[in-house]
């Protein structure tokens, strides 16, 4: 955990939290005029509390074990010295339901009824039980796109509760493929694939001027990379990190099937962007824990045409030099969590 000296004296802060299976990062930014600083950051472990979440068949529940996660959030905010209040909390995919649709040219009274019929036909949920948040895009005379967030209320509620607990307000919640666009936005211009994988799920996104156009999320993570290795290793599960460092390509070939779903998953999509598009996807770039595995981006690389990076979501954040290398290695597992703290910078 870090504690940075602020850059500016007097400031704006916000603060972003990402709430994943393995670990919770937080990351406070402050804006004075144009500029964006990082401020603070942290991580701490809840990896044990994930394992019992995962044994109970409740994959992304924190709802009875909300006290031991406000009191992990606690302990970052207190080892770092944060004290801004403001915070956004980030809610992964398989808490949410993010889906996106066209319409047709309408009168912007009649919108929302237009929105209610088709989350009705594509939430699994009965309305009654979500909150419903919608952004209109690529409006043209024919008509426009639709990309809707759904999340339970019950949700919401557990969140609201963690937040409390750990002393924060609850400014907002935002599904991580908002997050993560933001990040991208700031940055980027055009269309953008961008590749997070997790340690729970791996998301497949385009992502263009800092908003989402398409997500799926694939049954492929972080831990199916480690089991995988294990499997081919024949080691135990906890000595994978070690394997891993010893024998890089194996490691690497030990995944390949899983790296080949990934890349078919992200073609199928960008042929399903581009359709009816004059445009072309700029880069593909990969976050999450995940995304530094060595030779995964040249693994990438040589299987598209499309340049393949990782993201840096530091990159146009102004912070102590000293901080580089850091800041570039655990870059693509802050990617969420920066976007979270950016929103309420960004319109």
């Amino acid at each position: 955990m870090i504690n940075i000296l602020s850059l500016f004296s007097s400031s704006t802060r916000s603060l972003g939290v990402d709430i994943g299976t393995s670990s919770i990062k937080i990351v406070e930014l402050a804006k004075k005029g144009e500029n964006i600083s990082l401020e603070n950051y942290g991580e701490v472990s809840i990896e044990k509390i994930s394992q019992k979440i995962l044994e109970e068949g409740n994959r992304g529940d924190f709802g009875i074990y909300s006290e031991e996660i406000a009191e992990a959030i606690k302990s970052v905010l207190e080892e770092t010295g944060i004290k801004t209040k403001d915070s956004t909390f980030a809610i992964p995919d398989f808490v949410s339901f993010f889906t996106s649709f066209d319409i047709p040219a309408m009168e912007e009274s009649e919108i929302e009824s237009a929105v209610q019929f088709q989350a009705r036909q594509r939430i699994p949920l009965p309305l009654s039980e979500v909150v419903l948040d919608w952004t209109i895009v690529d409006p043209t005379n024919e008509g426009s796109k639709v990309l809707l967030l759904a999340v339970p209320n019950e949700a919401i509620d557990k969140y609201k509760k963690i937040a409390k607990d750990s002393g924060l307000r609850f400014s907002s919640l935002e599904g991580e493929i908002f997050g993560l666009s933001k990040s991208i936005g700031r940055r980027e211009k055009g269309a953008v694939i961008a590749i997070d994988i997790g340690m729970s799920s791996t998301t497949v996104n385009v992502t263009k001027e800092g908003v989402p156009r398409m997500s799926y999320s694939l049954d492929i993570s972080g831990k199916s990379f480690l089991e995988s290795i294990a499997n081919h290793f024949k080691i135990d599960y906890n000595d994978v990190r070690g394997a891993i460092e010893e024998d890089k390509e194996k490691a690497l070939n030990s995944i390949i099937p899983l790296l080949e779903s990934i890349i078919g998953k992200s073609k199928e999509i960008e042929t399903e962007y581009l359709r009816g598009r004059q445009e072309k996807v700029r880069k593909i770039l990969l976050a999450g824990g995940m995304a530094n595995f060595p030779g995964l981006k040249e693994y990438f690389q040589k299987n598209t045409e499309i340049p393949v990076e990782i993201i840096n979501p530091f990159e146009d954040i102004k912070y102590p030099k000293i901080l580089n290398k850091t800041l570039l290695e655990i870059g693509p597992s802050y990617a969420v969590s920066v976007g979270m703290a950016l929103g309420r910078f960004i319109s």
